[in-house]
């Protein structure tokens, strides 16, 4: 009982950190408002009130690059930055352990060099209209992904070989408008 009321008057009275906005947006207080839609001020320490998020929905957004504090929301699980001038991620994406479903479609990215293995419960990707041309090949190997949308990516390759593509959960593959070949090995 004394443990728990401790707990909890610390969480009352500990003021969060009102710098958050700098995770997603160096100058727009209003992504990490409106965007994270759970935030989570306690998750890696009960007392110690930090900023994370577990859902981050933006849309129409006017950011074309996320800031490398980016990769420290270690409790992001659903991501979705969609319909703006984002060109880059930051380096480290694979730190977003816990992500099962990703989707940046509509924006400026050229590369998405994360290798997705490292996100053990990713379920699904979509990078829907982009300019993708340059990817990490983990994508091609990921054990849990069901959901893949790469569509609208024009210069987006599918690995030709046999050993190359290992997606045994996947259920949904679009690569409309890619001009690439579907190799057999997706039963197309």
């Amino acid at each position: 009982g004394i443990l728990f009321t401790v707990i909890v008057i610390t969480q009352v009275l500990s003021p969060l950190n009102s710098r958050c906005y700098e995770y997603i947006s160096v100058d727009e207080r209003r992504y990490w408002d409106d965007g994270c839609n759970i935030k989570l001020p306690f998750c890696n320490n009960m007392l110690q009130p930090s900023c994370n998020c577990a859902v981050l929905k933006l849309s129409n957004h006017n950011i074309s690059e996320l800031p490398t504090k980016f990769v420290e929301l270690n409790a992001l699980r659903d991501v979705a930055i969609n319909h703006g001038p984002l060109k880059k991620l930051p380096p480290k994406m694979e730190e977003l352990t816990q992500i099962t479903n990703f989707d940046i479609s509509y924006n400026n990215i050229n590369e998405f060099n994360v290798n997705v293995l490292y996100w053990k419960r990713l379920a699904s990707l979509s990078l829907i209209s982009n300019n993708i041309s340059i990817h990490n090949e983990g994508i091609w190997k990921h054990p849990q992904l069901i959901n893949l949308d790469l569509s609208n990516n024009k210069g987006f390759r599918i690995p030709l070989g046999e050993r190359e593509i290992d997606l045994p959960q996947l259920i949904y593959l679009n690569m409309l408008n890619n001009s690439v070949v579907i190799p057999e090995k997706l039963g197309i």
